[in-house]
């Protein structure tokens, strides 16, 4: 959410540039000083913020983001729908949930 990317996507077999600007996705810029964590206890709060959804640049990011690795690994999808996908998943809290459900798993463990 810094700025603009410079983009050269190879896509069945098509190599195609372009620049990509998160504003055009409804993405306000920012600076990174917004978007750096810090001590891990910070970075826990961080990352369970962005899980409840808070409004952040943050989650922000984490929305482009998985957004975009959604259009890559889905054929078909249009990078709008990815982040559609990604910004759906925080909402309902399904990406919490699996959190939790991994935390769960892996005290099974010990």
């Amino acid at each position: 959410l810094t700025g603009k990317t410079y983009v050269a996507e190879l896509r069945n077999g098509v190599i195609s540039e372009f620049v990509f600007d998160p504003k055009s996705y409804g993405f306000e810029y920012c600076d990174l000083d917004e978007l750096v964590g810090g001590e891990t206890f910070i970075n826990k709060e961080i990352a369970l913020k962005i899980l409840n959804n808070e409004n952040s640049k943050r989650r922000d990011t984490v929305v482009l983001n998985a957004g975009l690795a959604i259009y890559i690994a889905t054929d078909g999808i249009s990078i709008q729908k990815g982040i559609d996908i990604a910004r759906e998943t925080l909402a309902s809290g399904k990406a919490l949930r699996k959190l939790e459900e991994y935390v769960l798993a892996s005290n099974k463990w010990f």
